[in-house]
Order: C-alpha cells, then structure tokens, then sequence
C-alpha cells in the first residue's frame, strides 16, 4: 500500500512540476505567407498571445486555418516563447484556358455539329466554380467543375467527352490550367 501511495504521489509531483515548466507564448510567427496578411491570421485562430500552447490548442490552430482552404500544408512548432507557424499556401489561378475541339469540315456542317457550351457559357461555370483567375485553386475544386462539365454534356447527349486539363505552376505559386474539351459525336 504504501508503494501505491508513493507512486502517487511521485506521479503527482512530476505532473505539476512539468506543468510549471510549460510558458506562455510570448510571440506568434507566420512563416511562408505570400499572399495572405498575419493580422488576417490572427483573427482567424483561436489562440492569442499570453495562453500556454498545449495539444488541443494546437489541433484547433490547425484546423481553424485549413478550414480557410488557403492552405496545403501546416505546420506549429514551438521555440522558448514563440509560436511558429510554418504554411504552405495553395496556389491562385493566373489563367484558365479552354480549347474547344469538335469535329470540323463538311461533316460537321451536315450534322449540324457545333460546341455544346461556347466560351461565355464555360467562363461562367469557371466562375460559379471559383476557378477564375485571382481565386485561390486547390484539386478539389478542378475536380468538381470536370463533374459538372461532364454532366453537362452527358445531359446533351455526348456520351464520349474528353476533358484533359494541364496545370502549369510557377514560381510565384500561380497556377495556369488548360482545359482540352473534346466533345465527340452526339448520341
């Protein structure tokens, strides 16, 4: 019994003497911001300057930015006072491109063969999609608009579209997109 109560307390001691050891964060570092403002950053998190950084806290940072869909990657770590957070921005669009290609000649003319959805149609999906330029640009989001694209011309009855998209990132963290729509034949 009195091991017990020994472990005890020597379990007891060591708690609270780590604990005593733990600081407040005297400073909160945004390192790898490009396009985004610290002050923004500050605003989103929930955690300021004065609380002790624990494993919950970090979690909740953690996910308080991803929800933002700015981000790829993040990363906290903590040295002495300071809180560092290492980020990694998802690129912006600098352009999106399409190249409408259908079937041409006099073929095309006796079957009456034109694009399904012309240029100001696709510009204005691209918009309600959030992948114009300027808007921030992640996978899911060109994922879901080549859904939408697709239904679009599966609903018309083009049953064997072809989307290719080509993504081209540079070093400014842009990136431009290039949509191939082959439309093929009408069912």
């Amino acid at each position: 019994m009195k091991n017990k109560f020994r472990i005890l307390i020597s379990l007891l001691f060591l708690f609270f003497t780590t604990q005593s050891f733990s600081s407040p964060i005297q400073k909160i570092n945004f390192i790898g911001l490009n396009n985004n403002s610290e002050e923004s950053l500050l605003q989103i998190i929930p955690f300021q300057v004065g609380q002790e950084l624990n494993d919950t806290s970090s979690n909740l940072i953690i996910e308080s930015l991803f929800k933002t869909g700015l981000f790829a990657d993040i990363i906290i770590s903590k040295t002495q006072d300071n809180l560092n957070i290492t980020l990694k921005e998802n690129p912006t669009v600098r352009y999106f491109d399409f190249d409408l290609t259908s079937v041409d000649g006099f073929s095309a003319w006796l079957k009456n063969d034109k694009p399904h959805l012309d240029q100001d149609t696709l510009i204005e999906l691209l918009e309600t999609a959030q992948l114009a330029p300027g808007s921030i640009y992640n996978n899911r989001k060109l994922n879901d608009f080549l859904s939408v694209l697709e239904s679009k011309y599966i609903e018309s009855g083009y049953f064997n579209v072809t989307l290719d998209p080509t993504e081209n990132l540079d070093s400014q963290n842009r990136v431009g997109i290039k949509l191939s729509i082959s439309q093929g034949n009408r069912a």
